[in-house]
């Protein structure tokens, strides 16, 4: 049995209007090596949008938020950081 601790994946979430500094983040993430889930990219195609979101969630072992004005007014970022607290990810805050 191995030992090798696999890196923490990481689900990013963000508001539409941060998507392009959201992949930035999620890019130099992934070039140390910690794999991120982060959408619209990580969607499997035909999946309902909700359900892939909390699956993806619940899957990952930390919840990034980019933080913005427009993250802080986004109900769907609300609900996403809610069902992170309620499935107890560590969380953490990406202000900008």
């Amino acid at each position: 049995m191995s030992d090798v601790r696999q890196p923490a994946r990481i689900f990013i979430s963000h508001s539409n209007n941060d998507h392009a500094l959201a992949m930035e983040v999620c890019a130099l993430l992934e070039a140390r090596g910690l794999p991120c889930w982060i959408g619209p990219r990580d969607v499997v195609p035909g999946k309902v949008w909700d359900e892939a979101i909390l699956d993806a969630i619940d899957s990952t072992s930390v919840f990034l938020l980019v933080l913005s004005s427009a993250a802080n007014k986004a109900p769907f970022v609300k609900n996403e950081v809610n069902s992170a607290y309620k499935m107890g990810k560590p969380n953490l805050a990406f202000r900008t």
